[in-house]
């Protein structure tokens, strides 16, 4: 199974805050809650490689609740599960899921966007950028996703027993250069009679040719492991750029599309042929360029970017590169879906050409890239601001909840808490369970931020819970001035 970085360090700072005198992986300025203890962090991993398994094979995500143990200890696992987010800081996070249902025998949850980057341990280059640039106050995933997924061989982890399975975390940790030291691993006596029987159990599945005989010895790993294990990560990784290709790179072109050409009939065009190419040839995408251990840029991405550059006159390939073979494949007659295997082989078949993707605007990912209008031409762009009677009926009532909602919170804190607990006691055993759950380990500041966007559906559909018609007549007579 392949542990994600975060998620080794969510276990191992879990381990640590339980047992101090073991070491501990921290990585900085980032923080995931629900906090689990280092039981429940450690069967998290179970199910982190149970979703991914799901995610590469497009089933329906659901965790069956016969996965785990039938404890509340493993009960509270799964309440928190829907609600784990990712925080940049105190004021920025991210969920790692949008949705939930609670069925008799499993959990249904959706992926957020995010989500699936950090579920599978790589993120896709393009929609990194596309986040830096259109919500700057998004987390970003490159800031902890140093090291790719950590290979874990599934029958030794589950053969280990209780601390046996974090030191174990530790020990493959070092062994694939994930940046730690077997020094870390002797913090007293205490463990040395676990770390031993780890030991030998790692000689009888063949990852060590012998015990080692001290806890900072240097260890004797099996070749053939070794050999084994870089084979599993080529194959895990080709495995996430095909889902990427064929699940992602549709939605990262029309967003790209969107930002840059929005008017333009021939980028849109490109678009929607590029999109029947993922659909198509996306079983056949395992090609990418490794801009970073966790950055899998892949080609098919790389080809759409080059093709769209004949649509964005004011963002134009470099002109070093214009001579050169791949860039004239996309400028060819040939077909698109041609265009695109002919590119993507002669990238294979000369490596070096990925040198190139360091000069400036050679890709739209190392580029400080122009606005739409910007793109086509050189008029300047204005933002037009309508007032509230303008937006949409929906955008209209969520504006209006959201100002009303502000002002409860400014007039009368026991009004606002009031109307904070009829919304949870509005929600199903089960949801509301997880959200007092979320409660207890959140800052109140925090915790308001992120149930703002619920209650504010809440007001939505309940006018009785708050004065709506008062608050819209207001709102209008300030439109009429």
């Amino acid at each position: 199974m392949f542990v994600t970085d975060w998620s080794l360090a969510l276990c191992s700072s879990s381990f640590h805050n339980d047992k101090p005198r073991t070491p501990s992986l921290h990585i900085k300025a980032t923080s995931f809650l629900p906090r689990f203890n280092h039981t429940q962090a450690k069967l998290l991993l179970r199910l982190n490689n149970h979703i991914q398994q799901q995610i590469l094979t497009q089933s329906p995500l659901a965790i069956p609740y016969s996965l785990l143990p039938n404890t509340p200890t493993h009960h509270d696992l799964i309440a928190k599960l829907p609600s784990l987010r990712y925080f940049a800081d105190q004021e920025n996070s991210s969920p790692l899921f949008d949705s939930e249902a609670w069925q008799e025998t499993s959990l249904l949850i959706t992926p957020s966007s995010i989500g699936v980057e950090l579920l599978l341990g790589f993120y896709e280059p393009y929609r990194e950028w596309l986040r830096s640039t259109q919500h700057p106050h998004t987390p970003q995933l490159a800031k902890i996703m140093a090291h790719p997924p950590l290979h874990v061989w599934k029958p030794l982890w589950l053969d280990a027993r209780g601390d046996e399975q974090m030191f174990y975390l530790y020990l493959e940790a070092i062994a694939q250069d994930h940046h730690l030291d077997a020094t870390m691993l002797a913090h007293g006596v205490a463990h040395a009679k676990c770390l031993h029987s780890l030991g030998r159990k790692l000689v009888e599945h063949g990852h060590l040719a012998s015990p080692p005989p001290t806890l900072t010895s240097k260890l004797d790993w099996s070749p053939r492991r070794s050999s084994e294990r870089q084979a599993l990560h080529n194959e895990y990784r080709r495995d996430v750029c095909r889902h990427y290709a064929k699940s992602l790179l549709p939605g990262v072109a029309q967003a790209i599309v969107a930002k840059l050409a929005p008017t333009s009939a021939g980028a849109q065009s490109l678009c929607r042929e590029f999109a029947s190419i993922c659909e198509e040839e996306g079983e056949h995408v395992e090609h990418a360029i490794m801009l970073s251990p966790t950055a899998p840029l892949i080609n098919l991405a790389l080809f759409f970017d080059w093709a769209l550059r004949r649509h964005l006159p004011n963002c134009p390939l470099p002109d070093a590169l214009l001579g050169n073979e791949l860039y004239q494949i996309t400028t060819a007659s040939n077909s698109l879906r041609q265009k695109y295997v002919d590119f993507s082989d002669c990238l294979q078949q000369q490596p070096q050409l990925g040198k190139m993707l360091a000069l400036p605007n050679a890709c739209l990912i190392n580029t400080a890239v122009p606005t739409a209008s910007a793109a086509l031409s050189a008029a300047p762009t204005t933002t037009e601001v309508r007032p509230i009677a303008m937006l949409p009926t929906q955008t209209r009532l969520k504006k209006i909840a959201g100002i009303e909602l502000s002002k409860i919170k400014t007039r009368s804190r026991k009004e606002y808490l009031q109307l904070e607990q009829q919304y949870i006691d509005s929600l199903a055993i089960d949801e509301k369970e997880s959200v007092l759950g979320i409660k207890k380990y959140m800052q109140a500041s925090v915790f308001e931020k992120q149930l703002r966007p619920r209650i504010i559906s809440f007001m939505i559909e309940n006018p009785s819970v708050w004065n709506r018609t008062e608050a819209i007549k207001a709102l209008q007579v300030f439109d009429s001035n």
